[in-house]
């Protein structure tokens, strides 16, 4: 994924035009020439980071096993929704869904739950 083409500002005031009620999401996808599924991002990410959330990434993040492991047992157990982990998550456990879902990778399970085996993490 890119840079986002939209400043942190601009993200801020359509997400705030919303919140106030003066415009539904499809004018505000009309009016900012913006996909629904950008908005729903960028409102989910708010919602769970505040303004940090919409702001781009700087440089690349590496996140522990253990991280990664929370956000799969988030995702078969308590039916979360991709989405939600991702924006729970700040989108650091995408890859090891993505194989959850191909069927590629083994699930087991142990006395501390699921556990996802994905080499490297």
């Amino acid at each position: 994924m890119g840079r986002s083409k939209h400043p942190l500002e601009l993200k801020l005031h359509i997400l705030q035009l919303f919140e106030e009620g003066h415009y539904s999401i499809n004018e505000l996808c009309e009016r900012f020439s913006l996909d629904h599924q950008t908005f729903h991002r960028w409102k989910m990410k708010y919602e769970a980071g505040g303004r940090e959330g919409l702001q781009e990434a700087t440089s690349c993040k590496f996140y522990s096993k253990e991280l990664k492991l929370a956000a799969v047992e988030d995702y078969i157990q308590r039916n979360y929704s991709q989405m939600e982990v991702l924006a729970k998550y700040e989108n650091t456990i995408k890859s090891a869904i993505q194989l959850l879902q191909s069927g590629e990778q083994p699930l087991i399970h142990s006395d501390r739950g699921f556990q996802l085996y994905i080499e490297g993490i």
